[in-house]
């Protein structure tokens, strides 16, 4: 029931199947309803026939509706108003405002901060034929993108899944050809290479040819030598164009003649090439006259220095030594093997190891070995580059692995900023020990390491291993590579040379852990009696002990113990040297 400025006015709703008409009982001429009052007192149906006084005219909205008094009759008109369009469903990450259902309506719509329309021109729905008209989605926004220098970078959209597309300057070229390309993901710009300088021409080899053309970031020179010439370093027969400049490569240098046998002993090896190594082996009864030059090297077109071999003396260098009966209440049987899982403690009560030369011999020293242990870094020394400052750092190396066994792009491993054949890492362990193994967790684009260097305590680099052609591995690993250098290096300073361009992406290393021993020798000369290790045995050690000789210069037994009132000393070989 509705009390307007003229009438009353009743509506009533005669539904059918498909249809609902308004009609009005009235005894007075009426004031004209508009259609939005009808609107808010009919429950309007999918459609609806309003009588509008012109059988030619439909009603619309906000137009007056006009019926005669008294007429009861059900309305037979077959125009049809406006229609009606479904609840309209929210947008993710936005919302739509408008309340209207009726034809003509419109929703409006607002993202969230942090999002965005999708499509700008198409952020309101309207209903038409009782159905609202499609409208854009809210999508995640990445920042602003930075330029790159010497390059341009093209792309407009911030939008999840937008792309930005580095092209070089004349003169440049991107530093890696399959990151040239950032991706929107997640309200971030995936990684994107930088543009560098391309290099120069490249000049010749006088005894070899270098083939290759391109002067990009990244192009390679190969040197092939001339007959009779070969490289002085095989490992760098290349040169791969970095940041303007081409990388060193090794130069062509002349073949030596065949190499002279020893008389009394056997020289293996066959190459004549650069590099190429003699190994000397003396027949039995025979021995070389310096232990320290049995190996000749191809040099610059000559065979460096080798040992003669010589009539032997007795010698007991390295002889087993054997426990007297138990130690620790079980049999020990530790010695020269170089197996350190067969480290066996003296107590208090069996302080002692005792080492059976198996025949009488003048002792000239005594060498004692502590058992193997093994430590992650302690400190970062020096780096090629880094990815970044905070994240991919060369300090993420630093003591345990946290990131193995997981493979993958992980921020807590280092990865560096280039992507070249040139990158290293420097860094020391906690204590100086004999190295005898390094265990590397790579974790990302495994098989980059080139090259183990160690700088031994005499100030000098000693490679303990290297090869020339590495690989690209695509799970996480240990390498524990086995050492070719035959030189022992004592030391805690640890070097790994990385190349990344077999890769032509970021090698990440997790961390590094160095094994090794501690032993201290000591001179006995000629004379029996006891001879304190003392403060030796407590830098190599970490105990004191004691060297025993007996058997008036000539003697077969040398016994190595603990002081009763010391803690227990592991020991893993005893070596005699002696003639």
């Amino acid at each position: 029931m509705r009390k307007d400025l003229s009438c009353h006015v009743v509506l009533k709703f005669l539904r059918t199947t498909d249809v609902t008409t308004c009609m009005r009982d009235c005894t007075d001429d009426c004031h004209g309803l508009l259609f939005n009052e009808l609107e808010r007192n009919c429950t309007l149906c999918a459609s609806v026939k309003i009588e509008t006084g012109n059988s030619d005219k439909k009603a619309t909205a906000f137009e007056k509706v006009k019926k005669k008094c008294g007429d009861q009759t059900p309305s037979v008109s077959t125009e049809t108003s406006q229609k009606l369009c479904p609840p309209f469903e929210n947008k993710k990450n936005g919302k739509v405002v408008g309340e209207s259902l009726l034809e003509g309506a419109t929703k409006n719509l607002t993202c969230h901060p942090g999002y965005s329309p999708r499509d700008r021109n198409n952020v309101v729905s309207q209903c038409k034929n009782s159905q609202w008209t499609k409208i854009t989605e809210c999508a995640i926004v990445c920042p602003t993108f930075e330029n790159i220098n010497n390059g341009k970078v093209e792309g407009d959209t911030l939008f999840e899944g937008a792309t930005r597309n580095l092209t070089c300057n004349p003169g440049y070229s991107p530093r890696d050809r399959n990151a040239v390309l950032s991706l929107c993901q997640n309200g971030q710009w995936t990684k994107i290479t930088e543009c560098i300088k391309d290099c120069p021409p490249f000049e010749n080899n006088s005894k070899g040819n270098v083939t290759g053309d391109s002067l990009f970031e990244g192009a390679t020179r190969n040197l092939t030598c001339n007959t009779g010439y070969s490289p002085r370093d095989d490992n760098i027969v290349v040169s791969r164009c970095q940041n303007g400049h081409w990388t060193n490569i090794t130069e062509c240098v002349k073949d030596c003649p065949p190499f002279e046998n020893n008389s009394k002993g056997n020289v293996t090896g066959d190459s004549l090439f650069e590099g190429a190594t003699r190994n000397l082996t003396c027949d039995t009864g025979y021995s070389p006259r310096d232990d320290n030059i049995v190996v000749s090297r191809c040099q610059n077109g000559h065979w460096t220095n080798i040992s003669e071999c010589v009539k032997a003396h007795n010698v007991a260098v390295g002889k087993n030594s054997k426990q007297t009966d138990t130690a620790n209440g079980r049999a020990a049987a530790c010695g020269n093997d170089g197996n350190m899982s067969t480290c066996t403690e003296t107590t208090s009560s069996d302080a002692s190891w005792e080492v059976d030369l198996g025949g009488v011999f003048q002792i000239e020293s005594v060498i004692v070995r502590g058992n193997e242990e093994g430590q992650w870094i302690s400190r970062v020394l020096t780096f090629s580059s880094v990815y970044s400052p905070s994240s991919w750092s060369a300090q993420q190396i630093i003591g345990v692995a946290n990131v193995f066994p997981v493979y993958g792009d992980e921020i807590q491993a280092w990865a560096p900023k280039d992507i070249d054949a040139n990158q290293f890492l420097e860094f020391e362990f906690p204590n100086k020990v004999n190295v005898s193994k390094i265990d590397i967790y790579e974790t990302y684009h495994a098989g980059g390491v080139k090259a183990v260097k160690c700088y031994d305590v005499t100030g000098t680099w000693i490679t303990l291993w290297s090869t020339a052609q590495v690989s690209v591995i695509k799970h996480s690993r240990i390498f524990s590579p086995s050492f070719t250098s035959t030189t022992t290096c004592f030391s805690n300073h640890i070097r790994l040379d990385i190349d990344c361009s077999q890769a032509n992406s970021w090698v990440e290393i997790d961390a590094v852990m160095l094994h090794g021993y501690k032993d201290v020798e000591v001179y006995l000369g000629l004379s029996d009696g006891v001879y304190s290790l003392e403060g030796f045995c407590n830098w190599i050690l970490d105990g004191d002990c004691e060297v025993q000789v007996s058997g008036e210069n000539l003697v077969q037994f040398v016994q190595v113990k603990m002081r009763p009132s010391e803690a227990p000393l592991q020991l893993c070989e005893v070596l005699v040297l002696g003639f």
